[in-house]
């Protein structure tokens, strides 16, 4: 899973604190976010904070099937305030104060990429939590994290994201079913196109 690729990072350089960002309306980004939060602390790596930057987060956390952790740092779209489906500069700017206060070095994003993009240009535009000594994780990788929306890159969001570390997930093709689908394919497989 991601989380053991994350874990192995912390492993390999000695991390043992990591500030999770999650968006508290989303519950894939929730439950992976609980999810990585309970992996890294079975590993003893703690995670850090404990706040909602929006104005309120009661529209998820009041839920009871909410299945995000309370220790990290999430904002919760379907406040009022928000009237769009992107996070604000002062949402961005509220998540990276709440990261400078912690002094979290280390951070996860469950974010969209569209989120993502404005908190790498917040993060360049303020020099919060940019530069050496930082590291950034995101559950959701794509381009979007770096282009506007005429498709042109966002050099702010580029700069910004320097320390964003991705995970490349393997897959295990030791099992019998992974080696009978192999080779029950191998003798089709066209190498120029694979």
């Amino acid at each position: 899973t991601v989380s053991q690729g994350v874990l192995a990072a912390f492993q390999k350089y000695g991390w043992t604190r990591l500030a999770i960002v999650y968006d508290a309306t989303d519950e894939w980004a929730a439950d992976t976010a609980r999810v990585v939060s309970e992996n890294l602390g079975a590993a003893g790596i703690a995670t850090l904070g404990d706040k909602c930057v929006s104005r309120s987060c009661a529209t998820s956390e009041s839920k009871s099937d909410h299945r995000g952790p309370k220790k990290s740092i999430r904002f919760d779209k379907a406040d009022p305030h928000w009237g769009n489906t992107l996070i604000s500069t002062d949402v961005a700017d509220s998540i990276l104060d709440e990261l400078v206060a912690l002094d979290a070095k280390i951070i996860y994003l469950m974010i969209q990429p569209s989120d993502t993009k404005v908190l790498f240009e917040r993060i360049y535009q303020t020099k919060k939590c940019y530069g050496a000594g930082h590291a950034y994780f995101t559950g959701w990788p794509s381009d979007q994290m770096f282009l506007n929306d005429d498709g042109k890159a966002s050099t702010d969001a580029a700069y910004g994201a320097v320390g964003l570390l991705t995970v490349k997930e393997r897959q295990d093709t030791s099992g019998s079913v992974a080696q009978a689908l192999i080779a029950a394919r191998e003798g089709s497989m066209d190498e120029t196109v694979c």
